[in-house]
């Protein structure tokens, strides 16, 4: 039986809420929050550490933003010292900034992550509106036996 074409009780709906895409949800949050913990803990900051020790780096860092996603910042100085497996992305003034495969590979899975979680939840929007307007639509007509 399809999703809506049974008729849902405020029970059924914490039910599909709390079962398989819940699991699924916090399996995605679980990926994407990783980004977010605490310095030590986080997934960027291990890349960020396991960079520097690989190529002597010390002032070699890791940011984001939208336009070009993840990179690894080297200053100007120290170019020299960047290993050819790194593919040049930008460049600064006074900087210029890679990605490597690990790199990319982690980006896909969190903004991969993100976007499923969002397209979960807005399922979840729509399914949670269309039980509403069932509901509208009994008490409405309930309303007019009355």
């Amino acid at each position: 039986m399809g999703l809506f074409t049974k008729k849902y009780t405020p029970d059924h709906i914490l039910e599909f809420i709390n079962d398989l895409p819940e699991e699924e949800r916090s399996e995605l949050k679980d990926k994407f929050n990783d980004l977010y913990k605490a310095e030590d803990e986080r997934e960027i900051d291990k890349i960020e550490e396991d960079e520097r020790e690989k190529t002597g780096i010390k002032t070699l860092k890791i940011g984001y933003n939208r336009v070009f996603g993840y990179y690894i910042e080297v200053t100007k100085s120290l170019i020299s010292q960047v290993p050819e497996r790194y593919i040049r992305k930008q460049t600064l003034s006074n900087c210029e900034r890679y990605i490597t495969e690990e790199l990319k590979s982690m980006e896909a899975t969190v903004l991969g992550a993100k976007d499923k979680l969002c397209n979960l939840e807005y399922e979840l929007f729509v399914f949670l509106l269309h039980q509403m307007k069932l509901s509208y639509y009994e008490y409405h007509l309930t309303h007019q036996k009355l």
